[in-house]
């Protein structure tokens, strides 16, 4: 089983299914998400959801505050993680855009069992 973050808000709750699917395709998930209300309500039942976005943001803008906004959504992607990582020894965090075709890798999935190791970046 695979511990795995991610932050979904009504925008992207679509594009997180698609993860999901995805990802469950080829492993067994147990899935800790930093949501809006939307996205709890749809996905709390069978996940582990934390309702810490309040709104929306953008860092493809000039506003202040859907910047800021945004900044804020992102910080919450720590926030994923740490609660994941109070029940698992590693957690994979993947941004809800994201989509698998094949397996994870052996040998990545050896890595995030390596307790030598503290972080994996992938391209």
């Amino acid at each position: 089983m695979i511990a795995c973050a991610s932050v979904v808000t009504e925008n992207c709750l679509q594009e997180f299914e698609l993860l999901d699917y995805s990802l469950r395709q080829h492993h067994d998930v147990e899935w800790y998400l930093s949501t809006d209300k939307v996205a709890y309500d749809k996905l709390n039942k069978n996940n582990n959801c934390q309702l810490l976005i309040q709104k929306e943001g953008s860092h493809g803008t000039q506003s202040k505050d859907d910047y800021d906004n945004f900044m804020t959504i992102m910080m919450t992607k720590l926030d994923a993680c740490l609660h994941a990582l109070k029940s698992h020894d590693s957690v994979l965090f993947t941004d809800s855009d994201i989509f698998f075709l094949n397996p994870i890798e052996p040998q990545v999935l050896s890595l995030m069992k390596n307790e030598n190791i503290d972080a994996i970046l992938c391209p």
